[in-house]
């Protein structure tokens, strides 16, 4: 009775933990993508937009993805000195910070002679500063601040739309780039607060005999790999759109700037907060046991049930946010109709992207990195050889949706494998078959409600009903396959509060 009570207790600071994550995520993500929309529609998608598309992905993309890989990696080991003392801690968290800034030194100096075009050498000195804020997060995720994360780009969007909606028109591109640039240290400064309640005083002194290093680097390395697969396929996607006319290259870019913080505040939330536990986890039940991989398994269950209906309905709707979001201003209708198709074709990819995410922590968490490694460049390699074949730009999406779904479900596959997961939790497949009716539902209705010419506040009423009306007949169908609907879930945890 007291492991059950115990065990209740943790599963509401759990939920407790991913939601406050989540809604910090989520207001973060929409600020963002209010950005996004003010630069559809001051610069549009033409040439200009091309090539700042391909140099921010060089660049802030990249160097963002290898950042967060960098603190994925230095989470466990700060964690880890945390529980000797908090003065090992922060002399680990400061070795880590100093030698890793260090580092980005000579990578900023190679990209610097790689560079290409006037757009790339400006957004170049954001290194570093991406380096220090990334592991600053990790630090303070380490002493449970899990929502810092999410906070980081507030004042960064905030600053960039007030640029946009007062000075976009009059300084152009050129001067956007550089604002973007300079912003990134509004990210960095967003740690501050938390550094001074906390009393952190780190001592930048790099050692590099430090015995931790080489697990830091070699981990990181293979993390920048598995945990940004889905970018290395959207950089090929690119690469590929150039050769398809212009605007192919701004309607992925557009795309994936709704795609990826409508996916990753919700990924991102739960792996947040789950991935410490993976650690715990491991720690009791060392090896990858059968009951490590149960957890695992039953993270994945109740995170499957809320994703299946989010995806079909995101992937239906897409082109209505495509239309309400960005058509308008220099946004033309053939731009939001290709940008539309392209959003459709990724939201396929949600829950592939979501099982490689968290498959890839558990196993990081066991210490183990080469299945991740090889299912992940798997992907890439099946993605690189289907876009051969591709003629649009919402093709490229389309296999790379593909492709990763197919990773995400080859990584469940390698790690439940020998166990009775799959037989255990059968009911997963209900929720896949109540997901796609209510989709196919939802799509019908769709097509049968016209909105052309109609004002954005009509759309996004007759959307919001529509989505409702797929949530009601998801949960419907659940109750009729004998599972308990999700509305009535959250109203009961709703209560309990």
């Amino acid at each position: 009775m007291t492991i059950k009570t115990n065990k209740t207790k943790q599963d509401k600071r759990l939920l407790s933990s991913i939601m406050l994550v989540f809604t910090v995520t989520a207001l973060a993500k929409a600020l963002g993508m209010v950005r996004e929309i003010l630069q559809a529609r001051v610069f549009g998608a033409g040439e200009h937009t091309d090539l700042y598309s391909l140099a921010n992905n060089a660049t802030v993309y990249l160097f963002t993805t290898a950042a967060y890989a960098l603190c994925v990696a230095a989470v466990p080991l700060i964690t880890g000195s945390l529980q000797k003392s908090r003065e090992e801690g922060l002399k680990t968290a400061g070795n880590i910070i100093s030698v890793s800034l260090l580092c980005s030194v000579p990578a900023l100096g190679i990209w610097a002679l790689i560079a290409n075009g006037t757009f790339m050498r400006i957004l170049l000195p954001t290194l570093p500063v991406i380096v220090v804020a990334y592991l600053l997060v990790a630090l303070l995720q380490s002493l449970d601040h899990y929502e810092v994360q999410g906070l980081l780009s507030f004042p960064y969007n905030l600053a960039l739309c007030a640029f946009l909606l007062i000075f976009g028109d009059k300084f152009g591109m050129a001067g956007y780039v550089a604002v973007v640039s300079i912003a990134w240290l509004l990210q960095l400064g967003t740690t501050l607060p938390y550094v001074i309640k906390e009393r952190i005083w780190l001592s930048f002194k790099p050692d590099f005999k430090a015995p931790y290093l080489a697990s830091y680097f070699k981990s990181a390395i293979v993390i920048i790999i598995t945990t940004a697969v889905y970018l290395f396929c959207y950089m090929l996607d690119a690469a590929f759109a150039r050769g398809m006319g212009e605007g192919a290259v701004s309607s992925l870019y557009y795309a994936d700037r709704l795609f990826t913080p409508i996916v990753t505040s919700l990924i991102y939330s739960i792996s947040a907060v789950v991935y410490p536990k993976f650690g715990q986890m491991n720690s009791v039940f060392p090896g990858g046991g059968a009951e490590y991989k149960e957890y695992i398994a039953s993270v994945l269950d109740l995170s499957l049930r809320l994703m299946l209906p989010v995806t079909a309905i995101f992937t239906v709707l897409s082109r209505d946010m495509v239309n309400v979001l960005y058509l308008g201003g220099n946004f033309s209708e053939p731009a939001a109709v290709e940008t539309g198709l392209v959003l459709t074709m990724l939201g396929l990819g949600t829950c592939g992207i979501f099982l490689l995410d968290l498959i890839n922590k558990a196993y990081y968490a066991m210490g183990k990195i080469a299945t991740p490694l090889v299912v992940c460049i798997s992907v890439l390699i099946l993605n690189l050889a289907l876009n051969a074949a591709a003629r649009y730009s919402w093709a490229l999406a389309a296999f790379t949706s593909f492709a990763l779904v197919l990773g995400g479900l080859g990584i469940a596959f390698f790690f439940f494998r020998g166990t009775k997961i799959f037989s255990n939790h059968r009911r997963v497949y209900k929720w896949i078959i109540a997901s796609a009716a209510a989709g196919g539902a939802l799509f019908a209705a769709r097509l049968f409600i016209s909105t052309d010419g109609a004002a954005a506040s009509y759309v996004i009423l007759i959307c919001g009903i529509l989505g409702l009306g797929a949530c009601a007949l998801y949960d419907f169908l659940c109750f009729l396959m004998h599972e308990e609907p999700l509305m009535g879930i959250l109203i009961k945890k709703l209560k309990r509060k």
